[in-house]
């Protein structure tokens, strides 16, 4: 029997339902926490909610202290709540890992500091900033939010012959990433585990398809793509995790 018995989910969503269905299949109960809970598709599942800001500290130190272990279904959760609940109980994501997932210019950044090969990206916090990269740019590119933007919302394609000023003006952020164009073949994705001892793996990659920048279906294990290819992907994805 696991001594786990309460599992916090911090959101509410499609991803919080499903791990609170996969931890009532192993017998641990699921609790909610999400400004939005009430009604939302995790609530429906899960044993108990509680609706509440991700700020409230005194709802999170009631949640903190009715749980075994919390985790996030989604990367924007303020990397400042997983901090006040650290006092409470085990947390993971933790605070660092928060933080670099909610901003792409960190993740870009960390990924090729360590070593993991990324499209040629231009950190942008202005139109003049902009109009120098899309000149370095030299063809075509995306140009996104550092911050939020999800199912190909906060982006938009660039090329090198655009106006910066429009552009700027109508992505409307204090903060963007050009990232140069990558024609793909696929995109696959991993989910990175970890256990107590601090052994770490890889489950088996998924093959991602999308339609109009919004994911439709992942099907694993991914099928179609060389075992080279497959183990430089695991290999980046525990190095970042790492």
């Amino acid at each position: 029997m696991t001594a786990l018995k309460t599992i916090g989910i911090l959101g509410s969503g499609q991803l919080g339902r499903m791990t609170a269905v996969a931890a009532a299949q192993m017998g641990v109960r699921a609790h909610i926490f999400a400004p939005d809970a009430k009604d939302s598709p995790a609530a429906e599942v899960a044993q108990t909610f509680t609706q509440a800001n991700y700020n409230d500290a005194d709802a999170l130190a009631a949640f903190g202290q009715s749980i075994d272990a919390v985790t996030s279904e989604f990367e924007n959760v303020p990397a400042t709540t997983m901090d006040m609940l650290a006092a409470f109980c085990p947390v993971s994501p933790g605070h660092d890992a928060l933080h670099l997932a909610q901003n792409r210019l960190r993740e870009k950044t960390l990924a090729a500091h360590l070593g993991i090969r990324t499209p040629s990206f231009w950190a942008v916090r202005s139109a003049d900033e902009l109009a120098r990269a899309l000149s370095d740019l030299k063809g075509k590119g995306v140009l996104k939010t550092t911050e939020q933007g999800y199912d190909g919302k906060g982006q938009m394609i660039v090329t090198t012959d655009d106006n910066a000023v429009s552009c700027w003006k109508n992505m409307n952020i204090a903060e963007a990433i050009l990232e140069s164009f990558i024609d793909f073949t696929a995109e696959i994705s991993f989910l990175v585990w970890r256990d107590k001892k601090g052994q770490t793996g890889v489950f088996p990659a998924a093959r991602n398809t999308h339609k109009n920048g919004i994911l439709t279906t992942s099907i694993g294990p991914a099928a179609g793509l060389d075992p080279t290819t497959l183990k430089d992907g695991a290999d980046a994805a525990i190095a970042l995790a790492e």
